[in-house]
Formats: structure tokens, sequence, C-alpha cells
């Protein structure tokens, strides 16, 4: 398959994963282009025309498309704003205790902050498709929202309210483990492109055995060892 066949390919997975379209199906739609392809000696273009306008063509059960609804995003995003929080948390916690106070203070810079992130992720689910298709408004679309959050909790330094130190590093702690917890539930819960043939994921990298165990070590515990490595950085700097 040359460059330009695979990139086609690329184009119609991703249309398809826009469609909710689960991995397994995805791969037998991928199989069944190719199958034809090869017999006839048509390119993916010549035979099926643009992959974006062939992807929407196709049709597909309910079974066959993921799971969408407000709980399943609730589900698949909380370890990651557990673990956001508990991060923020902590780090707000060793400043308190680097500086010396009883309190840990949370400024509204901090609330804005998450109540942003919130908004952008549920903005981002409902217009992903032109954030997906359209580079250049993704990338103003996200680097404007980090900026907007990072400016707000730089700049709006008023305390909204304070939480006792010990309180905080239970919370702080809790969160991080519960973040952990929920990332490890979710591990079995990826939804590859599956070739019907070898029933291998059609995306995926080779790793020897220690990398991905690695990577899946990084993954689960990101949330903590950010925190660690912000808490040291805060303690040396601020200390």
């Amino acid at each position: 398959m040359t460059g330009s066949d695979q990139a086609w390919i690329d184009d119609m997975v991703v249309e398809l994963r826009l469609r909710d379209v689960k991995g397994t199906v995805i791969g037998d739609a991928v199989a069944a282009v190719e199958s034809h392809c090869a017999d006839s000696g048509e390119t993916p273009r010549e035979a099926f025309g643009d992959p974006r306008e062939y992807a929407r063509s196709l049709e597909f059960g309910e079974s066959q498309q993921e799971d969408t609804s407000p709980g399943e995003w609730v589900r698949v995003l909380a370890p990651v704003v557990v673990g956001l929080l508990g991060f923020v948390l902590s780090n707000a916690t060793v400043l308190a205790l680097t500086r010396g106070h009883d309190v840990v203070a949370i400024g509204w810079g901090i609330v804005a902050f998450l109540l942003v992130l919130a908004l952008v992720v549920v903005v981002a689910s409902k217009i992903l498709r032109v954030l997906v298709t359209n580079t250049v408004l993704g990338i103003l679309f996200f680097v404007g929202s980090i900026t907007l959050m990072t400016v707000l909790a730089a700049a709006w330094r008023a305390t909204a309210f304070t939480i006792p130190v010990p309180l905080a590093g239970v919370v702080a702690i809790a969160l991080l483990v519960a973040s952990v917890i929920g990332a490890r539930l979710q591990r079995g819960t990826a939804d590859p492109v599956i070739d019907p043939l070898d029933r291998r994921d059609r995306y995926a990298r080779p790793r020897s055995d220690r990398m991905r165990a690695v990577l899946r070590f990084v993954s689960e515990w990101i949330f903590v060892i950010c925190a660690v490595i912000a808490g040291g950085l805060t303690a040396l700097l601020v200390g």
C-alpha cells in the first residue's frame, strides 16, 4: 500500500471514529476496502472516492457504535478530573507547608481554571468534528483555552476558600490515589482498530514488554508523578 493509499485509509478511520463506530467494526470496513482494491487493482480513491464521504455513506447499527451518553463521558473523564484536582490541591498544600501556613488558600483563579477546563471539554465534545477536520481552528481553540486558563489561574489570586493543611493533604492524597485506580479500571476499555484477519491493532507501534510496562505505569501514575515533581520544585523554590 502506497503512502497516499494509507492516508486515504487514515482519513476514513478518523471519520468513522467521529461517528463513534467501534474499533472492530472500523477494522472490518478497512479490510473490505483493502480486499476490494487488491482484487480490482484500483486505489481506494479510484474505487470509493473521497474517504470522508465514503465513511459517511456507510450504515451501522446501534450495537456497532460506542456509547456516547453523558454517563459514559463522566466515566471516561473522571480519572483525569480527579487527578487534576489532586495535583492542584497537593501543590497548594506543599506551598502552604513551605510558607508555614495553617490553611491552604484556594484562589478564585484556580476555581475559574477548573470551570473553564470543564467548559472546554464540553464544547470540544460538541464540535470535535470541526476541530479535527480544521487543523488551524483546532490549534487555535486549544492554545486559546490553555492560555485563558493559565492567565486566570495566575492573575486572579483572591482567595475563594481555605482548607486546613492536614485535611487538604489527606484529600489530595485520596484524589491522587483515586486517579490511579480509575486509570487502572479503564485499562481494558481501549477500543483499537482491529484487523479481522490477524486480530492485531492496526495502529499499534511495536514495543518491547518493558516499554509497554513503562508506558502503562506512566499513564496510570501521571498525576502522582507530576504532583511529586511540582511539590519538590515548589518546596525548593519557595523554601
